[in-house]
């Protein structure tokens, strides 16, 4: 669902930063080395607006066309600090310039799978790795052991996974892979658990400053009195293409969503709009005409009645507004990720004490009911991985900036 996007050629700091009055006071660069293409929300959201306008050498290093070859999407923004690397020995050569040494590198990919050798290529040079880990959700043990029994059910699969796990642990061990300088999380105590860093430093999330600054959208654009989706990619998700785990039928799925909006709009008397994740690039008739918006998941959540999901890190929105939440999947998702995704979106709604479905088992507007707002538990899911206790006086932009800074001017 991608468009192709002619790259931009530019090899130094000065052409890549040089825009329109752009002063550049800061020379060691800040590199965002990410997978999916840049948007005005990435841009926004990961304060790469914010590092520019003071100064700082930014660039946005899209991996996309070398990892999974998607490198377009609704909401997709051009920019003079972009380069697209087609593929891993080209991003290799661009990091060993001599106007790259020194660099902070925001990983916008977590360590593992398929990320394996960028994380080996940016630990072969001197650059500072950092990483922000933010949009956790419930994960209990059902969704562990399931997922344990369905690698061991596929041999196949059970070897890629062990090549891919033995692979990173080994990088770590032989100090192929360098620890992270820093890492931000409203999450610490998983952190500590899960990332070898040097420091950890403790920050809202994102969604938690985003949602709070979020006004509505003008009256022209939406109307007040609506439920929102929060889309995520499904039927073109290039995580599942790669591992191999089939993908389910496109068709088949608008077809299926469709009617379970269809049934909630008559129910509950609102439309259903969509909030489409930045990767896509929808035709208005693939959800039924329905209104579609990009970059705007956090408004969209903060003024809507209620929420319809299947496993997404949005549903950090609906917990900070309060809002309920029905989760569905369908009966392919059900065939094809039984023991992650589908797992996940059970374990999030029981965490939540919300309503799930089967929405290719919804029939009738009497099939489907939303739950309401237990205050105890949205509360518990907020302070366990969305806000740092406490009030937070500094806001996150500010503590990442400092961070930033600080690395910048080390040796």
């Amino acid at each position: 669902m991608g468009v192709k996007l002619k790259a931009p050629a530019f090899t130094s700091i000065e052409a890549a930063n040089a825009g329109p009055g752009r002063d550049i006071t800061h020379k060691r660069k800040i590199i965002y080395v990410a997978f999916v293409p840049l948007t005005e929300r990435i841009e926004r959201e990961w304060y790469i607006e914010f590092l520019l306008s003071e100064g700082h050498a930014v660039e946005y290093w899209n991996l996309s066309p070398a990892l999974d070859g998607l490198v377009g999407g609704a909401g997709v923004k051009s920019a003079d600090y972009v380069r697209f690397f087609h593929s891993l020995a080209a991003f290799d050569a661009a990091l060993s310039l001599p106007e790259n040494h020194g660099a902070v590198c925001v990983m916008l990919m977590g360590y593992g799978e398929r990320f394996v050798p960028v994380y080996r290529i940016v630990s072969k040079y001197d650059c500072k790795m950092v990483y922000v880990a933010w949009g956790y959700q419930p994960e209990g043990a059902a969704k562990i052991w399931k997922g344990r029994v369905a690698i061991l059910a596929n041999p196949l699969k059970l070897m890629q996974r062990l090549f891919f796990k033995a692979r990173a642990v080994a990088f770590k061990r032989l100090g192929w892979v360098k620890p992270y300088e820093a890492v931000f999380s409203p999450a610490p105590r998983i952190v500590a658990a899960k990332f070898d860093t040097k420091k950890i430093v403790a920050v809202n999330s994102s969604d938690y400053d985003l949602f709070t600054e979020a006004a509505p959208l003008p009256e022209a654009e939406l109307v007040p009195g609506y439920a929102v989706f929060l889309d995520n990619f499904m039927p073109y998700q290039s995580d599942l293409a790669f591992l191999d785990r089939g993908k389910v039928e496109a068709g088949q799925y608008f077809r299926t969503m469709n009617r379970l909006f269809d049934l909630v709009e008559k129910k509950y008397g609102v439309p259903v709009v969509i909030a489409g994740h930045p990767k896509a690039n929808y035709r208005p008739e693939q959800f039924g005409g329905r209104k579609l918006f990009y970059g705007k998941t956090a408004a969209l959540v903060k003024y809507c009645d209620f929420v319809v999901s299947h496993h997404s890190s949005s549903v950090s929105f609906a917990v900070l507004g309060r809002k309920s939440v029905i989760f569905a999947y369908t009966q392919e998702m059900k065939d094809l990720y039984w023991y992650d995704q589908v797992t996940t979106i059970r374990e999030t709604a029981d965490y939540l004490g919300m309503s799930i479905y089967n929405a290719d088992k919804i029939h009738t507007e009497a099939d489907v009911d939303r739950a309401p707002v237990d205050e105890a538990r949205y509360q518990r899911y907020q302070d366990e991985y969305l806000a740092v206790s406490g009030p937070q006086r500094i806001s996150t932009r500010d503590i990442f900036y400092s961070e930033m800074t600080s690395l910048l001017g080390q040796p």
